[in-house]
């Protein structure tokens, strides 16, 4: 040790993963988990005769209720906290789980501070499942927050003929560079796209782009035989790994791979953490994006037809409509009255005779757990087509015997296609799921 040295405790240094699996019990996390640092210099070989360390972590206190009541008349509310079985937190970067609830009226979570963070929490209730998105959530280091959440009914989708189900993500998957790697998250509203704005059109081969705050959201299908796109999925051209590159070559190992029925080298779920993977799409009833739209027996009601599974619907969003796909989830009702007009429920319809429905009733369905998907278009090397016109999505399953090629599933005012047999150099959207059991 010399005369004089200065420890640092840079931020990167931290080992932040012993947060992501608690117990959600004050005395666990009191017990066994803490982080606290002190900037500090050594005189000679002596320790400082005194520290003062700082607390790096945020403390939060979560107390749960569902949205039975209004939100001018909550007293229908239910404390559901104690009744919670698993509780998944993100702030997009960091993700924590808490299984193991032991019952003392609050759920206790440790986690990495944040500034201005958009946080989602999921909770398990039995056989129910409960969402919040909460945006512009600063955490600070050293502190304790009392947190009191009305949780939303989440509504589920069955995915296959086994009973499995899943919950949709809350927007397209999205890339956003600055500061010389990605970060990722899920686009703000659900029927938000980048289409043939600077972003999509903008991306280098390496998976970079030449400016900041730039935003990405259609993305190529990665084969695993690709032998360059490996590493960080954030740092400079290893983001490529996802799609994020304008080459249109397929025929090379060093793009997009060329190996016959290989498996997606990442899972874009892999993105953004705990639980997300993509939708299969194979061809047959095993195909989930298949079994969600052709074969579900959905139990819900939607303008008198019964096992309603989709419509094509334009929204209307601050006076500009949207077009896409509206997709019901699992036992829901939906009147006639509930949107301006019903198009063809389970079938493909003009844009023009689509569903329409204004912001409010978009907001109405959404809170029963319809999910849109947007007509994103697809993007050709640097080039972005049939916006508004098209949705194409990806599904992470190969097709047997192509190199070429991988499963997507696409729609558009004349046709569905849940098994679309897209090129992988194309960029399409994402929209990602997790099981709920």
């Amino acid at each position: 040790v010399s005369s004089t040295t200065t420890i640092d405790d840079d931020e990167a240094t931290i080992d932040y993963s012993a947060l992501e699996n608690q117990s959600g019990s004050l005395a666990v996390l009191g017990d066994d988990l803490d982080l606290c640092t002190f900037d500090g210099a050594l005189s000679g070989y002596e320790l400082p005769s005194t520290a003062s360390l700082t607390n790096r972590l945020a403390i939060l206190s979560y107390t749960l209720y569902d949205a039975k009541g209004t939100p001018d008349n909550k007293s229908d509310d239910v404390n559901i906290t104690e009744s919670v079985t698993n509780m998944t937190i993100s702030d997009g970067t960091n993700f924590y789980t808490i299984d193991g609830y032991v019952a003392d009226g609050h759920i206790f979570v440790a986690i990495r501070p944040t500034d201005s963070a958009n946080i989602e929490l999921f909770a398990t209730v039995g056989n129910e499942y409960y969402g919040k998105a909460l945006t512009g959530k600063t955490y600070a280091a050293g502190q304790f927050y009392n947190i009191t959440n009305r949780m939303e009914e989440v509504k589920y989708f069955t995915i296959n003929p086994s009973g499995k189900k899943v919950l949709f993500a809350p927007g397209n998957l999205q890339a956003t560079w600055k500061g010389g790697k990605w970060s990722w998250a899920f686009a703000p509203n659900q029927w938000d796209y980048i289409g043939n704005a600077a972003g999509n059109t903008s991306i280098n081969g390496n998976g970079t782009v030449d400016a900041d705050n730039v935003t990405v959201d259609l993305f190529g299908w990665v084969g695993g035989s690709n032998n360059t796109w490996t590493g960080d999925l954030g740092t400079t051209g290893n983001a490529a790994m996802h799609g994020i590159s304008n080459s249109t070559t397929t025929e090379s190992q060093a793009t997009y791979g060329n190996n016959i029925s290989e498996p997606l080298k990442s899972d874009w779920g892999n993105t953004i953490g705990y639980g997300w993977r993509t939708l299969t799409g194979d061809d047959d009833s095993d195909g989930e994006w298949v079994y969600i739209l052709n074969t579900r027996a959905s139990g819900s009601t939607v303008n008198g037809t019964t096992d309603a599974r989709y419509t094509l619907a334009t929204i209307n969003t601050d006076g500009t409509g949207v077009n896409g796909m509206i997709l019901f989830p699992d036992g829901i009702t939906i009147a006639s009255g509930e949107v301006s007009s019903w198009g063809s429920i389970n079938d493909s319809s003009t844009w023009d005779a689509a569903t329409k429905c204004t912001s409010a009733q978009w907001t109405a369905l959404a809170a029963k757990g319809c999910v849109f998907l947007p007509a994103a278009g697809y993007r050709q090397g640097s080039m972005v087509k049939s916006v508004a016109t098209n949705g194409y999505y990806w599904s992470s399953s190969y097709i047997y015997g192509d190199k070429e090629r991988s499963y997507g599933m696409n729609f558009s005012n004349t046709s569905l296609y849940p098994w679309y047999m897209g090129f992988r150099s194309d960029g399409y959207s994402v929209r990602l799921v997790r099981e709920v059991e």
